[in-house]
């Protein structure tokens, strides 16, 4: 989601009802003391409804382990080589997502089993902490934008809120690795990052 509250509760019940597919919760990557207490607290109504979690940072581990969820790791946790992978395996994660940064060629040098990737989406450039409508957040109407460079290249931002906002540039240009589905027999899952991208640049 990208508000973080009560709100999921619904949409999560209405989900279950009308799928049996699995359902990940993904854990936003910037997540600071006081947010740790809102998923907390949305993990405590929601675990018996969903599969398990995204792990997004290694702070939110601890937080999965505490409601008994299954974990899988997001492409956020830099996952480059393969202590990586024997690290987060030790925790009891799942499936890990390698680093979008390396090439399949270097993903298959891992030498591990449940290797996931992202194989469509706008990848996150960066992240800002801090409130777009200069803390007044009774004017926000929490709807993304989007920024223009000098060259017209438009890159969206995401709004995520948690306790705390946190906004997310991403790339103008959208991975596709489509083209290299013949070359992804060893990977365990391929993601898809489906956001929506706004109409209007500032």
């Amino acid at each position: 989601p990208h508000i973080y509250s009560d709100n999921v509760l619904p949409e999560i019940k209405q989900f279950r009802e009308k799928n049996k597919n699995e359902l990940w919760f993904v854990l936003p990557n910037v997540a600071f003391e006081d947010d740790m207490s809102v998923l907390d607290r949305i993990l405590g109504k929601i675990k018996n409804d969903i599969t398990g979690v995204l792990i997004s940072n290694i702070g939110q581990i601890p937080l999965a382990k505490r409601h008994g969820l299954a974990m899988r790791g997001n492409w956020s946790l830099n996952v480059f080589n393969s202590k990586c992978v024997e690290f987060y395996r030790s925790q009891g994660i799942e499936g890990i997502t390698a680093s979008p940064e390396l090439k399949l060629s270097e993903i298959k040098r891992l030498q591990a089993t449940n290797i996931e990737i992202v194989g469509y989406g706008r990848l996150q450039l960066m992240a800002f902490a801090y409130c777009h409508n200069n803390g007044q957040c009774a004017k926000c109407n929490g709807e993304d934008k989007m920024i223009q460079d000098r060259s017209n290249r438009i890159f969206p931002i995401k709004r995520v809120k948690c306790a705390n906002c946190v906004s997310y540039m991403l790339n103008s240009d959208v991975l596709d690795i489509s083209d290299k589905m013949s070359e992804c027999s060893c990977i365990a899952r391929i993601r898809l990052l489906l956001d929506e991208a706004p109409e209007k640049a500032e």
